[in-house]
C-alpha cells in the first residue's frame, strides 16, 4: 500500500549528526545558491546598476547562511526532545529541512523589501514560499533518502563482518568450550560452583560520588553506560539474569575505572564500554552500528571511531 510505504519511509532511522553538520563547503554552497536565486529574481527590475544587484543578492545569501547556522545550533538545544539522535527519522529530517527552506525564504523576502526591491503582499509571500518548497524540498528529500540508504548499506557491511568475527573469534570459541560464555537461561548452583572452581573470579568495588559503595565480580560486567553524571552498570548474575545498578559518577571517573579494566571492558562509544563476551550479535541501520547484548532490550551503539578496535579484539 503506497500510504503505508510512505509512513515506513518517514519513520526510517536517519543520522542526526549529518543533518546538523555545518561545514565551510555547505555554507559556501548555500550562500551561492541563495545569492543566484535572488539575483535571478531582481535582475529584470529597473532602477539599479549591476553592482547594486550583485551586492544585494550576496547580502541575501549571507543572511541565509546566518539563519541556517543559528537554527542548527540553537534548535537542538531548545527542542531537545525533537532532536533526539536515537529517535531521529527521515520524516523529522525532511520536516527540519522544510522549516529551514521556509524560514530562509521568509527572511529573504523581508530583506528584499528592506532593500527596496519589492513590497509585501500576501499573494507574493505565499507564491514565493510555494516556489521555495517546490524548488528546494524535493531534491533535498531525495538526497536525504539516498544518503540514509547508503549509510544503512555501509553499516550493514560492518555488521556482517562483526557477526562473522563473532562466530569465528578464537577467544569466544575458547570460552565457549570452557563453558564460561554467558547464556540467556538460568544455571544451577552446581554449574556456578564448577565454573568458579575453574577460574578465580576478581571482585571489584566502585564508590559513587555520594559515597555509595557497590561491589561486583569483574567478569560479570556486561555493559557500562555513563551519561549526565550517572553510571549504569549492567551485569549478569549467577543465574544468567541481567541486572543493573545506577551510581552517581562522572564520566572522567568512569573512564579511569574502565581503563583499569581494559583487559575485560572495551570502549565502543563515548558513553559506553562493553564486555565483548556478552555480545550476541551486531545490528545496523542508517544511524550506525549497534551490538545486541543478551538481556538488554536496546542495542549498544558503536561509534565509527571504535569499530576497527572491536574488529581487532574479535580477531585476537
Amino acid at each position: 500500500m503506497p500510504i503505508q510505504t510512505i509512513k515506513n519511509l518517514l519513520n526510517s532511522p536517519s543520522e542526526l549528526n549529518l543533518t546538523l553538520r555545518y561545514t565551510g563547503n555547505f555554507a559556501f554552497g548555500l550562500w551561492l545558491f541563495v545569492s543566484a536565486l535572488v539575483l535571478i529574481l531582481i535582475w529584470p527590475l529597473i532602477g539599479a546598476n549591476w553592482f547594486t544587484k550583485l551586492s544585494d543578492a550576496a547580502s541575501c545569501g549571507l543572511v541565509a547562511v546566518v539563519v541556517y547556522g543559528i537554527n542548527i545550533t540553537s534548535l537542538p538545544q531548545v527542542m531537545s526532545s525533537f532532536f533526539d539522535a536515537k529517535r531521529w527519522t527521515i520524516g523529522r529530517d525532511i520536516a527540519f529541512i522544510s522549516w529551514l527552506f521556509l524560514l530562509v525564504s521568509t527572511v529573504n523576502m523581508l530583506m528584499l523589501r528592506a532593500l527596496g526591491w519589492n513590497h509585501f503582499e500576501w499573494s507574493n509571500f505565499i507564491g514565493q514560499q510555494l516556489f521555495s518548497i517546490f524548488l528546494g524540498i524535493p531534491p533535498v528529500t531525495a538526497m536525504i533518502i539516498l544518503r540514509n540508504r547508503e549509510l544503512a548499506r555501509q553499516h550493514l557491511r560492518e555488521a556482517v563482518i562483526i557477526n562473522q568475527l563473532l562466530l569465528e573469534s578464537p577467544k569466544r570459541l575458547l570460552l565457549l568450550n570452557q563453558g564460561t560464555i554467558v547464556v540467556p537461561h538460568p544455571v544451577s548452583s552446581i554449574e556456578v560452583k564448577t565454573s568458579a572452581s575453574k577460574q578465580e573470579k576478581t571482585k571489584i568495588s566502585l564508590q559513587g560520588e555520594d559515597k555509595e559503595l557497590f561491589s561486583i565480580y569483574a567478569e560479570q560486567i556486561a555493559v557500562l553506560q555513563s551519561e549526565k553524571g550517572k553510571l549504569y552498570i549492567y551485569w549478569i548474575n549467577e543465574y544468567a539474569v541481567m541486572q543493573y545498578k545506577e551510581l552517581n559518577l562522572s564520566l572522567g571517573n568512569v573512564e579511569k575505572f574502565a581503563a583499569g579494566q581494559a583487559a575485560l571492558l572495551t570502549r565502543c562509544h563515548r558513553f559506553f564500554w562493553l564486555n565483548i563476551n556478552a555480545v550476541e550479535k551486531a545490528e545496523s541501520n542508517a544511524r550506525g552500528l549497534q551490538l545486541k547484548i543478551v538481556g538488554i532490550p536496546n542495542p549498544i551503539p558503536v561509534s565509527k571511531t571504535y569499530t576497527d578496535a572491536i574488529k581487532r579484539l574479535l580477531k585476537s
